[in-house]
C-alpha cells in the first residue's frame, strides 16, 4: 500500500462498496459529473487524487469506472478513465 492509498482510504469517510462502469452524462461544478452505469442507475461522482494527477478534463459520453460508497450508493468516485467503444 503506498502513501497516496494510505491518505485515500484515511479521508474518505465511507467504504467503497464496489465497482462500475459507465457513461458522463452531465457536468457538474466542482469537477464533479452524473455518471449513468450500465444498469442504467445515476450516480453523482467526483474525481479521484489519483485521476486528478494525470488529469485531463472529461466530456460528455466519456466512459469512466466508477468506484461506489457503502453508505450512499447515489454518490462515488471516477477512479479510471476507460477506453470508448
Amino acid at each position: 500500500m503506498g502513501a497516496d492509498e494510505a491518505v485515500i482510504g484515511d479521508r474518505s469517510g465511507a467504504r467503497p462498496a464496489g465497482t462500475a462502469a459507465g457513461e458522463v452524462v452531465e457536468i457538474l461544478p466542482a469537477l464533479t459529473y452524473k455518471v449513468e452505469l450500465d444498469d442504467r442507475r445515476v450516480v453523482v461522482a467526483h474525481l479521484a487524487p489519483a485521476v486528478k494527477r494525470g488529469f485531463e478534463r472529461l466530456r460528455l459520453r466519456d466512459r469512466v469506472e466508477v468506484e461506489l460508497t457503502a453508505s450512499d450508493p447515489g454518490r462515488g468516485r471516477v477512479v479510471k478513465v476507460l477506453p470508448r467503444r
